[in-house]
């Protein structure tokens, strides 16, 4: 999405400013970009910590696995958020059927259908567990 974004400013043009030199949509790419990598980080280290026990043969404990499945869960979330923002941006040519940047928000959308992506339980199941209370997840 920030890859059909970026080409979208490249040429678009709204009123008397294109959009490449617009501060507002530069700002919507800058947090783009700075979300995507954050979330990345945060993915890759919750794999690292993941392998890490694995590899020396310890458990992870229940609330970090917890928290890595909220975490994952919440990425959907996140892509949703920023993309809806840079699908605003955008401006009409965004939203035209067949345009890249509503392909690519469709597909964001859909992917929050999945019941893997759905971060409400995985986040009432982290409090629950920050609480005391035992995990309500019995796939962890």
């Amino acid at each position: 999405m920030l890859d059909a974004y970026v080409e979208v400013a490249k040429t678009r043009v709204a009123g008397p400013v294109p959009m490449c030199d617009d501060p507002g949509a530069k700002k919507v790419a800058a947090r783009a970009k700075s979300e995507i990598e954050h979330m990345k980080l945060i993915m890759y280290s919750n794999f690292d910590h993941m392998l890490d026990a694995a590899s020396k043969g310890e458990a992870v404990p229940m609330v970090d696995r917890a928290r890595y499945r909220y975490d994952a869960s919440m990425v959907a979330d996140q892509c949703l958020e920023l993309s809806s923002l840079m699908l605003k941006a955008g401006g009409s040519g965004g939203i035209r059927l067949g345009s890249e940047m509503l392909d690519r928000h469709l597909d964001i959308f859909a992917s929050q259908a999945h019941i893997a992506n759905i971060s409400e339980p995985f986040a009432v199941n982290l409090g629950g567990i920050l609480f005391g209370q035992e995990p309500s997840d019995p796939s962890l």
